[in-house]
């Protein structure tokens, strides 16, 4: 008959709209979590950025740092070589007696051996060293057991000197472009991290606006077929 036609319309109506809400219910709840995954990923990509940042803030002052003791040890050893340099120079090319030939050494190296024994991350052989106390010695020119001029032994000495100072500082100067270009490329990789992460944070941040507006559109739906 027609009431219960009706009726059975009515049933059907009810139930279809009961399984609609609930299946609005349930996408709500997906976006919900959807969402909130998205947030705490989100959080922890911006977290990783800052760490790296941080990090590379660290390493930047670190490496400033390091570079400026480079340069001021750099400058010292050169003026250093630059000095024995001249003094052997002066010595090789002298006339002087034997007295003239100490006063002017004395004169000529005394400021070159000085900057070298300062000098760090440098080493002299005993030998050397030895030679070096002995030619700094104060003594009068003429005072033979003070000082015992061997020009060409002393000569030959500084030069082996200078050839250990000269290749001591070419290693130190490949140590520091290996230590620079180390250094770039940790940098360039930490920074190529950051771009990486902040294009997910951008693309998290866009998928969680859309379904945000998925999830408001399926709660207002879900209000309107409660009423």
């Amino acid at each position: 008959c027609f009431c219960k036609s009706t009726a059975d319309d009515k049933l059907h109506t009810i139930t279809k709209g009961h399984e609609h809400v609930e299946l609005l219910t349930a996408a709500i709840e997906a976006l919900e979590t959807d969402i909130a995954a998205l947030a705490a990923e989100t959080a922890a990509t911006r977290e990783e950025i800052a760490s790296i940042k941080s990090t590379m803030e660290a390493e930047a002052e670190k490496r400033a740092s390091e570079f400026a003791l480079f340069q001021s040890d750099d400058t010292d050893l050169q003026g250093a070589i630059d000095e024995l340099d001249r003094a052997v120079k002066k010595l090789e090319s002298s006339k002087m007696g034997m007295v003239g030939a100490k006063t002017l050494f004395q004169k000529s190296a005394k400021t070159a051996l000085k900057k070298l024994a300062a000098a760090r991350d440098v080493q002299a052989s005993p030998q050397q060293l030895k030679s070096i106390y002995a030619l700094m010695q104060e003594g009068n020119p003429g005072d033979a057991h003070a000082f015992e001029f061997q020009s060409n032994k002393h000569i030959a000495v500084l030069k082996e000197l200078l050839k250990t100072y000269k290749k001591n500082q070419f290693e130190r100067q490949t140590d520091e472009e290996n230590t620079k270009h180390a250094f770039n490329m940790a940098q360039q990789s930490r920074a190529n991290q950051v771009k990486a992460f902040e294009a997910l944070v951008a693309k998290n941040e866009e998928i969680q606006a859309n379904k945000e507006e998925e999830k408001s559109a399926a709660e207002a739906e879900d209000r309107k077929s409660t009423r």
